[in-house]
């Protein structure tokens, strides 16, 4: 999911650390070799992988996904086989509220 790996994989890099805050998500994926910026809105990472973290009109909690340099999106939550668009988000409800490119630092 995240720069190829599975979402297990990433989730196993928190050990026990809240995986929802980003200050701990930046930390723990530049121990990993990522670098991670954030920016105004999807368009504006030009064809890069990016996390989406998306907020529910209805929900205090927010729910991130991956973008591909595509734009088809990878949802941990879905078990879906096949990649979704931003566009089958639309009518449920959900809005971007924020955008962080992410890179390996390689």
């Amino acid at each position: 999911m995240v720069l190829d790996h599975t979402r297990e994989d990433v989730l196993s890099w928190f050990e026990g650390r809240p995986h929802n805050e980003i200050p701990i998500m930046i930390d723990v994926l530049a121990t990993k070799g990522c670098f991670v910026e954030e920016v105004g809105s999807p368009g504006e990472a030009g064809g890069l992988r990016r996390i989406l973290a998306l907020v529910h009109k209805n929900e205090p909690e927010g729910h991130a996904v991956v973008m591909d340099d595509d734009e088809s999106i990878v949802d941990p939550q879905s078990k879906a086989t096949t990649k979704k668009t931003f566009l089958d988000y639309s009518f449920t409800g959900y809005r971007i509220e924020r955008v962080f490119i992410i890179k390996s630092e390689d």
